[in-house]
């Protein structure tokens, strides 16, 4: 393991660790922030408008009354045919906290791993006010050696496995959701599974 996976390894480690504790404020489109006469690109989708401020779209969601300032990678048109299989159990999350893991030994790829697990915490913590914690799927790394090892098969946990896998999608498994794909197709499977939890994409 090279020196340069350990850094990215901590860096998604660091990452989760944070969203425990705080919560990111997301930038929104606000006429204060940009004159009125600026057209940004915008896009509809089953009723949620998004609009593009390079390098994410951004929107709106309203959960008990209270409006949340969401962003992603992708608008909703661009990943909604991303493969999508299996069953989750209708008391997924009931057992906290939901673990965000990842296997360590992806090499380059681990950086898209870091933005992908940067991204799924905002939006478990934030949108629907889950805790969370970091994991691995082994511990054979420095990064590892202080979160727990957890997989998909840890039936008495809620899990969100980030994978790194050469086919997009992602995988209902009982208590386990896996997110596949390698580089921005991994981002993609990401934006669907929150796009899907939002009710965006139905």
């Amino acid at each position: 393991m090279s020196d340069k996976n350990d850094v990215y390894i901590m860096l998604i480690v660091i990452v989760l660790i944070l969203m425990t504790v705080i919560l990111i404020a997301v930038p929104i489109v606000m006429n204060k922030f940009f004159p009125k006469e600026e057209k940004l690109p915008t896009m509809t989708y089953n009723g949620f408008v998004f609009t593009r401020i390079d390098p994410v779209w951004l929107t709106q969601y309203e959960r008990n009354k209270q409006l949340y300032n969401l962003q992603f990678h992708f608008n909703p048109k661009e990943v909604e045919n991303v493969p999508v299989s299996g069953q989750l159990y209708d008391n997924f999350s009931n057992s906290s906290p939901v673990y965000i893991t990842f296997d360590p030994d992806e090499g380059p790829d681990l950086k898209y791993v870091a933005v992908a697990a940067g991204e799924l915490s905002m939006n478990i913590a934030l949108g629907f006010n889950y805790e969370i914690a970091s994991a691995c799927t082994r511990n054979e790394t420095e990064g590892c050696s202080n979160v727990p090892v957890v997989t998909c098969a840890d039936s008495d946990k809620s899990v969100v496995y980030i994978k790194m896998e050469d086919e997009l999608g992602v995988e209902f498994r009982g208590n386990c959701i896996i997110v596949k794909g390698r580089g921005t197709d991994l981002l993609k499977s990401v934006d669907n599974l929150l796009f899907r939890w939002y009710r965006i994409i139905k």
